[in-house]
């Protein structure tokens, strides 16, 4: 193999992390170009490793039995869907261009399922994610002072930041575990060098997320956080002292991080800046609410919100006409009515509306086959789950099984929950 299993680990894991964070800068992708470096690497990091992976479906507890046996499925119903669309001429127009994208995600999530926690070290997966999104949010804070037309987009209601992506909603699914996977780490770390690190990167994670503006985004971390603080209860004595001392000190880089967004934008004169640097200003929104008005247009956040429940309920009609199979890969949601090739903006109303009322009972069956501990509740399974409810929640407003790093998330949150003792 020419290298030892431990260097060896660590380069498969850092080649992976490294190729997961290169997928969001969908702005880099040449327009010719059937994938961007970021799917290039993974491709590459799936052949390297394919080497070493072996499918197995026996263990049904093991990770890769539980991802295999839902595509699987998916699959079977998602191919009789398409056959019924096709039948019924109400076939989606992108319906090739999703099925490459699930088979993708498929083959990644699976091969991915069979390394993690063997030539792909979950501890260092869990550094390398959040050191190197750190990094990039840092980044494009320092861009946004210079440039901010660089990596923002005009949006109805205010400025949004989406640094690489072309949609912000992609940058907010990397951050939906983010905090929680950093509130982990803090747990493990054993020098306050480390510690300060870490609270500095959640830090600039929260005040990038006001950049983002998502929705969704707060939504899941609404729920992470009730996850962290009603389930702290079912950990042993010892370590529910240790869960409630990080909380402190997480608390304590909480309000240090808004007060130097207060400070660096009364420093900054905001009223003199470019309307676009005007919306890295999450923490004064917050605390002054009269401080983010040229933001705050309220009838578009309740368009936004009519909207989505036009859209929700467009694809319950969907599932209405084939609640068994549904009509195969593709769009088939629409604010003014079915099949008008938008998505239902939630992942388990799309997969009904693309493999029946099945596909959206396989997801849900995903998460909890994947977070279900076989034995009493510790630390690092519990911050497994929290990673996984945060996941579902993100995944009730935006279409995210096609993006690689969902799966990354789902399967680094599955070994923590199957890490023993």
């Amino acid at each position: 193999m020419g290298l030892s299993s431990a260097v060896d680990e660590r380069f498969q894991t850092g080649w992976l992390v490294i190729a997961l964070v290169a997928v969001s800068a969908t702005r880099l992708r040449l327009g010719w170009a059937p994938v961007g470096i970021g799917e290039a690497l993974l491709l590459a990091w799936l052949v390297y490793v394919a080497r070493d992976i072996r499918v197995a479906l026996g263990d049904a507890r093991s990770l890769q039995a539980i991802v295999a046996w839902f595509w699987m499925a998916l699959a079977a119903f998602m191919t009789l869907g398409a056959f019924w669309a096709r039948t019924h001429d109400v076939a989606s127009p992108g319906a090739g261009r999703d099925a490459i994208a699930f088979v993708f995600a498929a083959l990644f999530s699976v091969m991915a399922a069979g390394a993690m926690g063997r030539s792909v070290s979950t501890m260092q997966a869990s550094r390398w994610m959040v050191a190197l999104i750190s990094v990039y949010l840092g980044a494009l804070a320092i861009v946004h002072l210079v440039k901010p037309d660089a990596v923002t987009v005009p949006s109805e209601y205010g400025y949004r930041l989406v640094g690489l992506t072309q949609n912000p909603n992609q940058l907010a699914l990397y951050l939906a575990p983010f905090p929680f996977l950093v509130i982990f780490l803090i747990t493990r770390s054993r020098t306050l060098a480390g510690r300060v690190l870490l609270l500095g990167a959640l830090g600039l994670g929260i005040l990038a997320s006001r950049a983002i503006a998502s929705d969704a985004l707060e939504v899941a971390w609404i729920v992470g956080v009730a996850a962290l603080v009603l389930g702290a209860r079912m950990l042993p004595g010892e370590e529910q002292k240790l869960w409630r001392g990080t909380w402190v000190t997480v608390t304590a880089a909480i309000v240090i991080s808004w007060s130097a967004s207060v400070l660096l934008n009364r420093f900054l004169e905001p009223d003199a800046q470019p309307e676009a640097t005007k919306r890295w200003r999450p923490v004064e929104r917050v605390l002054d609410p009269s401080a983010g008005k040229e933001f705050a247009n309220n009838e578009w956040e309740r368009k936004q919100v009519r909207t989505r429940l036009r859209l929700w309920h467009s694809s319950v009609q969907v599932v209405s006409l084939s609640p068994i199979v549904g009509f195969g890969p593709g769009r088939h949601a629409g604010a003014d009515g079915a099949f008008q090739g938008d998505e239902a903006h939630n992942s388990f109303l799309d997969l009904a509306t693309m493999a029946g009322v099945p596909g959206a009972v396989l997801l849900v069956w995903l998460f909890l086959a994947v977070g279900r501990p076989h034995r009493s509740m510790h630390d690092t399974q519990y911050a497994g789950c929290v990673i996984l409810l945060t996941l579902a929640a993100y995944a009730s407003f935006h279409l995210v099984i096609r993006q690689p790093v969902f799966w990354f998330y789902v399967l680094l949150a599955g070994a923590l929950v199957r890490t023993e003792r």
